[in-house]
């Protein structure tokens, strides 16, 4: 088989993750194959080996993708822009998240993922490191801005948590209920508790 260019084997392994988390959204982890993977990537069950080495890999790789999603490293890592500016810069890429087109499918993941937690423990790691990243990057904004008199006194850790819980619960809701949730005025509600 000839050797892939760089884009065209980036571009196949989207392909790829694109169909199994179509396949675990609609039909579950347990229920989705292999074989039902490459038919809704249009590839044989060898292509979908030759880029991963099993279903659980698929689930791992789509888990390690949603810290991404919202920008939140490379906010962190900004430094021409103010706390409080990286906070709503968070902020803003969480709701332009939430209201993508991606949203559905990768809070249903979420989902298969705390289901798939319970019993499997590499898959459990995983969230877990998924849920570290996330608290980790708002303590350290949150810190930041106390430090700076942006934020009033706060315990920075349980703010995060109390964060990552809210948007959590949001995105049940939102699952259920497309019209239950105002992601603006929740952006709004959450930035006039963030400003001291």
């Amino acid at each position: 088989m000839p050797k892939m260019k760089p884009e065209a084997l980036e571009a196949r392994r989207n392909q790829i993750l694109q169909a199994a988390l179509t396949c675990f959204v609609q039909a579950g982890y347990h229920k989705t194959s292999v074989d039902d993977i490459a038919s809704q990537a249009g590839l044989s069950k060898g292509s979908i080996y030759t880029h991963f080495e099993s279903k659980q890999a698929l689930l791992l790789a789509l888990l390690n993708r949603m810290i991404h999603v919202t920008g939140l490293p490379g906010i962190l890592g900004a430094e021409t822009i103010t706390d409080q500016e990286k906070f709503t810069a968070a902020l803003e890429g969480i709701i332009s998240y939430v209201q993508s087109g991606d949203f559905q499918d990768y809070a249903a993941l979420l989902m298969v993922a705390w289901r798939e937690a319970q019993s499997d423990p590499e898959i459990r790691q995983t969230v877990a490191g998924l849920y570290n990243g996330m608290r980790s990057g708002f303590s350290q904004l949150i810190q930041q801005g106390i430090e700076s008199g942006q934020v009033g006194p706060i315990d920075a850790q349980s703010f995060a948590s109390i964060l990552i819980a809210i948007f959590d619960g949001l995105m049940i809701q939102a699952l259920v209920d497309e019209q239950a949730i105002d992601w603006q005025a929740i952006s709004q509600t959450i930035r006039g508790i963030w400003i001291y």
